[in-house]
């Protein structure tokens, strides 16, 4: 980086980086900033050149939010609703210093506790952004495209999985639960990993080529370090959830997710309002088992 580059070039949408840090209540460590391999200025770097490139994203975001519509359309899923995002840019870059500083108290903590230990436990990190920088972070990030399909009952999540893994390349797939497959659980049905968490949902982290999608082969000139091997390809999430679930996420993240995971009181709230949208599904299942009886 130039010695001499104008201060403002040094900035992220007007923000220092401390000012950044602060908005998204990021851990602004010395020691952290001194050792990791990247500085404020290859986030800045990175900022930029997604800025630039983000228009390729939506084209991708409206392509397969068409493709869900009209699943559902043909009778190829059963949904509610379909709900689609491109990340943001500043949400980006917040994301990579936040992985870089997981892995950097990750290392930490190596340092000075012994895997033999009883208490042994490494605090939560993502391998994959060691070595991330500006030449391959779209392909590290995997959610800059999010697919959110929405289900009125759970039993919808087989016809939904049978879709997806029929059409697309899914190179990573995992459900979250609370619980292990209890009577009742319409995503017990499904062969998939999972994850103990405190809400419901089934990720899948899909591959997509450019060849793929006409209206990013036809009129944007790719940069090269969007493609693998000669191949230009995009990773998107396609995330499965009840509309009961996406009540308690969109509460969920705008007020604790991710930035305030420490803070225990909203993290009691948030685990009862999951509970209860559970219970929700639940009720939602039952009620329509009951018109099954009524009917006959």
């Amino acid at each position: 980086m130039d010695n001499n580059s104008d201060e403002s070039d040094m900035k992220i949408n007007g923000m220092t980086e401390k000012e950044f840090y602060k908005k998204y209540k990021l851990e602004f460590d010395n020691e952290f900033r001194t050792t990791c391999p990247l500085k404020w200025e290859d986030f800045v770097q990175i900022y930029n050149d997604y800025i630039k490139h983000r228009h390729i994203f939506f084209k991708i975001e409206e392509f397969l939010h068409m493709e869900f519509q009209n699943a559902i359309r043909d009778g190829l899923i059963s949904a509610h609703s379909i709900k689609s995002r491109t990340k943001d840019a500043e949400h980006l870059t917040a994301k990579l210093i936040r992985k870089k500083y997981d892995l950097y108290m990750a290392d930490e903590y190596k340092k000075y506790h012994n895997e033999t230990d009883n208490n042994y436990v490494l605090p939560h990190h993502d391998e994959r952004y060691r070595n991330v920088d500006i030449t391959n972070y779209t392909s590290v990030i995997t959610d800059i495209v999010g697919i959110r399909v929405l289900l009125t009952y759970e039993e919808e999540c087989k016809k939904v999985d049978t879709h997806i893994q029929g059409k697309y390349h899914a190179l990573d797939m995992v459900k979250y639960s609370p619980i292990n497959g209890e009577q009742g659980d319409g995503f017990a049905q499904l062969d998939i990993p999972m994850v103990k968490k405190n809400y419901r949902s089934i990720h899948y982290t899909i591959i997509i080529q450019s060849e793929q999608i006409p209206s990013v082969q036809e009129s944007i000139q790719m940069p090269n370090h969007y493609s693998n091997l000669n191949h230009p390809y995009f990773a998107a999430e396609i995330q499965v959830r009840t509309i009961f679930q996406e009540g308690w996420c969109e509460v969920d993240h705008d007020n604790l997710y991710p930035y305030l995971l420490k803070n225990e009181t909203l993290k009691i709230f948030s685990e009862t309002f999951s509970k209860m949208a559970h219970l929700a599904d639940e009720m939602a299942n039952a009620f329509k088992e009951l018109k099954k009886v009524q009917d006959k």
